[in-house]
């Protein structure tokens, strides 16, 4: 089997539009494919599918929230092509064997393909429509009682097995249902389950793992409602509550899944929503998200925690409302206050700040860095914002020192970020604290964005130094290497790179020829 032109194209537009995982920065091999795909899709088109060998992945523990813990993977870019092809390839039919979307019972990443624009999934279909539901329910039937659980490690417990039946199910495409399987088991080492947590092609995954479970309590006349793992039963009675969740429970064991006992609850729907969804007092951090869904749906705009909106792509009656609700305190304290935190509002307020390019709070988010792990990358794109050219080399080395010292088990994850700020202007970090930490951290996230920095700042002595054990190295560190490695002069750069191309990979012969290309001109 082989895929088409068409479907790689669409899928180097997603990434290039979403992102490679909506947890990492996207790494710069993708530039370097881009500017080499007119050979590199004849290549790929070229290539039977079934006998396509994966490379290295990377992974890093990212956080769930604010204290919770989960291990993300980064996959080599053309895995993370040939997989999302794949995933997009057989989308449609996976999507019209799944619970449908008019019934109004699953909300997460419903497909809705565009052939050239990259998308994969529907934008109306996300959490605040899950909520807006959730709010309707308890409102229309305020004396019943909901359930509220999620499965406890969801795409780590992801079985092939039955996985392999859904999709073989869904789909007459089984050449493709081969090549997807194949390639989950490379990533796990022929471990029988689980799922890379990142990349957009693992979310209907995901979801048609749960069919079976969507089927049954739907047989079994439940009122339900779930956005991925996050299942909400309806039922008018606490005893039908207790009886739904043991249904739940046992459907997801049929499927080896099981529920978390931690995030089970069952409640009154009165309570339930003033808990959840309303919040219990004026002010409180579930009623300000509440006004803000307001405002947001009014104006034709989602909640996206990752959106970068410009202000002045903004309808002007939204900013006056969005700053009469004072975001400055909100991020004051929703941020520090451990028991009001509330990651959405965090997250809007220094979006907010950002496009104002307010810098009034920047020290208060040094101090408490740590606090920010779960809305890091917008941490960081407030302080490229807001931090002026001359302030950057004190800013840069105290958000270094807060992140190396800080009480965060996230360290890894916070420096691929920081590394990522620090790549917009060398006046961010020194050279020493650079050469410092790549040799003080073994991490494969953190390193090759190190090796890029390094060349950046026209490092060419550390490069002629170490170009002969280039091959030592991780495949992820070898590209950059290669890419930091043009500072120095063109008559050394160019007959290593001819010498060491034939000894890399595909793609690392793609990452050669792009930046040997640049260096002569």
């Amino acid at each position: 089997m082989r895929l088409s032109p068409s479907t790689l194209n669409w899928s180097l537009a997603h990434v290039e539009r979403f992102g490679d995982t909506d947890i990492f920065p996207l790494p710069f091999e993708y530039e370097a494919i881009r500017a080499d795909w007119g050979r590199l899709l004849a290549e790929l088109t070229a290539v039977e599918i079934n006998d396509w060998v994966t490379s290295a992945y990377r992974r890093a523990l990212t956080p769930k929230s604010r204290f919770g813990f989960r291990t993300a993977t980064q996959l080599d870019p053309l895995d993370s092509l040939i997989f999302s092809a794949l995933v997009y390839d057989i989308a449609k039919d996976l999507e019209g064997h799944r619970d449908p979307a008019r019934e109004r019972r699953v909300f997460s990443h419903r497909v809705k393909r565009g052939a050239t624009d990259g998308q994969l999934y529907d934008p109306k279909w996300n959490f605040d429509a899950f909520k807006a539901h959730l709010r309707e329910k308890c409102a229309s039937e305020p004396t019943g009682w909901v359930v509220s659980t999620d499965v406890a490690d969801f795409y780590s417990r992801i079985y092939h097995h039955p996985l392999d039946n859904a999709l073989r199910t869904a789909t007459s495409k089984t050449d493709h249902v081969d090549a997807i399987m194949r390639l989950l088991s490379e990533w796990n080492y022929v471990v029988s389950s689980g799922i890379p947590v990142g990349p957009a092609a693992s979310r209907i995954l995901a979801e048609m793992a749960l069919v079976d479970v969507d089927q049954t309590l739907g047989d079994k006349g439940i009122d339900f409602c779930r956005f991925s793992d996050d299942f909400r039963l309806f039922a008018p009675t606490e005893r039908e509550a207790h009886d739904a969740l043991a249904v739940l429970a046992r459907a997801l064991g049929e499927s080896h899944l099981t529920l978390s006992e931690r995030k089970t609850d069952i409640l009154p729907a009165v309570k339930y929503s003033s808990r959840h969804i309303d919040g219990e007092r004026p002010g409180d951090a579930a009623s300000l998200a509440g006004r803000v869904t307001s405002i947001l749906e009014k104006y034709g705009y989602e909640n996206d925690l990752y959106s970068e909106a410009e202000l002045e792509a903004l309808p002007a009656g939204m900013v006056r409302e969005l700053e009469e609700l004072d975001l400055n305190t909100v991020l004051r304290e929703r941020a520090v206050d451990s028991r009001s935190y509330d990651v959405f509002m965090v997250s809007l307020s220094l979006r907010r700040l950002a496009q104002l390019k307010d810098d009034a709070l920047s020290e208060l988010v040094i101090e408490n860095l740590h606090q920010f792990t779960p809305v890091f990358a917008q941490t960081m794109n407030y302080f490229r914002k807001v931090t002026p050219e001359p302030q950057r080399s004190e800013v840069g080395r105290k958000l270094l020192e807060s992140t190396l010292t800080g009480a965060s088990g996230h360290r890894e994850y916070q420096l691929c970020w920081l590394l990522d700020l620090f790549s917009g202007s060398p006046d961010w970090c020194t050279v020493p604290a650079l050469r410092d930490l790549y040799q003080a951290d073994p991490s494969v996230i953190v390193r090759p964005k190190l090796l890029e920095l390094l060349g950046d700042r026209g490092q060419a002595h550390f490069f002629r130094q170490g170009r002969r054990d280039v091959l030592n190295l991780s495949p992820w560190e070898q590209r950059a290497f290669i890419k930091g490695g043009t500072c120095m002069r063109q008559d050394e750069f160019g007959p290593w790179i001819r010498s060491l191309r034939p000894r890399l990979d595909r793609l690392g012969q793609t990452v050669a020829d792009t930046f040997r290309r640049r260096a002569q001109s």
